[in-house]
C-alpha cells in the first residue's frame, strides 16, 4: 500500500505520530487526500473514509464485493459529483464477482481494520446501544467470539487499559441484550486481550479485573463472584474459579486453560455445549459442582470422562455416539468398505473423551464392527451380516439389529 501510494506521487506521510490517530487510519486519510488532488475530489479524506467505513460495516466477509453505488449511500460520505471518478480510487479493485460496476477493497486487511474503527468509535460514545451497531457488523463480531480473528487483532491495537471499563461495560451491555450472547464473548476476549498485554499481569489481578468486573451486582474483594447469563466461547485462561458461581452461562467449543477450581466453584443451570477442552489442573475438576446443566452431545461425555461422574442426558448421549459413529461408514449414500482405526476418535467423536474408546468397544463386542488388515496399519469395516442394520439406520433413521444392540449397550453403560 505504501508502495502504491509513492507510485501515486505520494511524497510524505504526514499523518505518522499524530496523537490519537492509529498509523494505517492517518495514513489512509493521506491516501484520500491525495485523491482530492489527483482527481479533483470534491468528498474530503474524511467523507471518503466514511463510505469505505459504511460499506465494511454494512456487507459480511473478509473482503466483501459492493456496487459502487454503494459507496455514495453513506450520510457523511462521497458526494454524488464525484460518481463518475471514484473507480479508479487506489483503496479499491473491480470485482469479477457480482457483475459490472462491483468492487472489493484493494487490501484485504481493510475492511476488518475499518469495522475495528466503526467499534471503537462506538465503544468511546457515552451510553452505547446495540441497536447502533449494523447487523451485519454484528455477525462479524460474533464469528470472531471465540477471541480469534482479524476484527479484533486490530481493535485490540487501538486501546490501552484505560478503555477496559469501557470494553466491560459493552461486554455486560451485550450480555444482558436478547439476541447478543456471542456479542458478549467477543468483547469479553477483547478485555481478556487487554488485561494479558499489561506486562507483569498475575492470576489474581486478571481475575479481578475480568471475572470479578462481570459478576452479576459487582462483587467486593474476597466476596463470592456470580456471573449469570454470559455466553463464552474460546479459551478463559488463567483464571481464578474459586468461589465463582456460573449460573445460567452458555460454554461452546470452551478451553479452560490453567484455571484453578475447588469444591466452591459451581456451574448452575449452565449448558455446554460443542468441543470443551481442560487445559492444565484437570485432576482438580472432579471437586466441580455441576447443578441442573444441559451437556449438548458429545460435551456431557467429554466432562463424565473428566470428574468421573455422569453428566448430561443418558439417551442424548447414546443416539449420538451411535450416529456419530455409524456415519463413519456411510459416505454420499453409500457403505464404505472400510476406514483406518488410527482415525476413530477423529470428527464427530473428536470431543466424546473415552465415550469414543466404549463405543469402538461395544460396536465391536456386538458384532457390528470387525477389525480388518488395511495398507498401514489396522482398519475398521462393517461385519457383513450387520450392512443391513447399518443401512436401515442411514435410510430410516431407525435402531435395529446389531445397530440397536449397541445403542441399548451404550444406554446401560453411559
Amino acid at each position: 500500500m505504501i508502495a502504491t501510494y509513492v507510485r501515486a506521487g505520494g511524497t510524505s506521510i504526514g499523518s505518522f505520530g499524530a496523537p490519537g490517530i492509529p498509523v494505517l487510519h492517518g495514513f489512509l486519510r493521506d491516501i484520500c487526500n491525495r485523491e482530492v488532488g489527483r482527481q479533483h475530489l470534491d468528498s474530503s479524506p474524511e467523507q471518503q473514509l466514511e463510505s469505505f467505513r459504511d460499506v465494511a460495516t454494512n456487507h459480511l466477509g473478509l473482503n466483501p464485493v459492493f456496487h459502487i453505488d454503494d459507496l455514495f449511500s453513506a450520510v457523511r460520505g462521497f458526494v454524488s459529483s464525484d460518481e463518475d471518478k471514484v473507480f479508479d480510487h487506489p483503496l479499491l479493485t473491480a470485482s469479477e464477482i457480482g457483475g459490472s460496476n462491483h468492487y472489493s477493497f484493494s487490501y484485504d486487511f481493510l475492511a476488518p481494520f475499518l469495522r475495528a474503527l466503526t467499534v471503537d468509535a462506538w465503544l468511546r460514545k457515552s451510553g452505547p446501544k446495540m441497536g447502533c451497531l449494523p447487523r451485519e457488523l454484528v455477525e462479524s463480531l460474533v464469528a470472531e467470539a471465540d477471541g480469534k480473528g482479524e476484527v479484533l487483532e486490530q481493535l485490540i491495537g487501538f486501546l490501552s487499559l484505560s478503555d477496559l471499563d469501557r470494553v466491560i461495560d459493552a461486554a455486560k451491555l451485550a450480555a444482558s441484550t436478547r439476541g447478543y450472547g456471542y456479542l458478549g464473548s467477543f468483547f469479553f476476549h477483547v478485555a481478556q486481550c487487554v488485561v494479558n498485554a499489561q506486562a507483569g499481569t498475575t492470576m489474581t489481578v486478571r481475575t479481578d479485573r475480568l471475572l470479578r468486573s462481570i459478576a452479576a451486582g459487582g462483587t467486593a474483594k474476597g466476596a463470592a463472584t456470580n456471573v449469570v447469563g454470559w455466553w463464552f466461547r474460546g479459551m478463559m485462561g488463567e483464571l481464578d474459579f474459586r468461589d465463582v458461581t456460573f449460573e445460567r452461562c452458555r460454554f461452546a467449543d470452551i478451553r479452560f486453560r490453567r484455571c484453578l477450581v475447588d469444591h466452591s466453584t459451581r456451574f448452575v443451570g449452565c449448558t455446554f455445549e460443542g468441543a470443551q477442552v481442560v487445559e492444565g489442573g484437570a485432576n482438580d475438576w472432579h471437586q466441580v459442582l455441576f447443578q441442573q446443566c444441559r451437556f449438548v452431545p458429545p460435551a456431557g461425555m467429554y466432562w463424565t470422562s473428566l470428574v468421573s461422574r455422569a453428566l448430561g442426558d443418558k439417551e442424548e448421549n447414546a443416539r449420538y455416539l451411535v450416529k456419530a459413529g455409524v456415519e463413519k461408514f456411510w459416505r454420499g449414500g453409500v457403505l464404505v468398505e472400510f476406514l483406518s482405526e488410527a482415525g476413530w476418535s477423529t470428527g464427530q467423536l473428536s470431543g466424546a473423551g473415552r465415550g469414543a474408546t466404549v463405543l469402538l468397544e461395544t460396536m465391536l463386542s456386538k458384532g457390528l464392527l470387525v477389525r480388518v488388515n488395511i495398507d498401514g496399519g489396522r482398519g475398521l469395516a462393517v461385519d457383513r451380516s450387520s450392512r443391513g442394520d447399518v443401512m436401515n439406520y442411514m435410510d430410516n433413521n431407525l435402531l435395529s439389529g446389531k445397530v440397536q444392540e449397541v445403542y441399548l449397550r451404550l444406554l446401560a453403560g453411559i
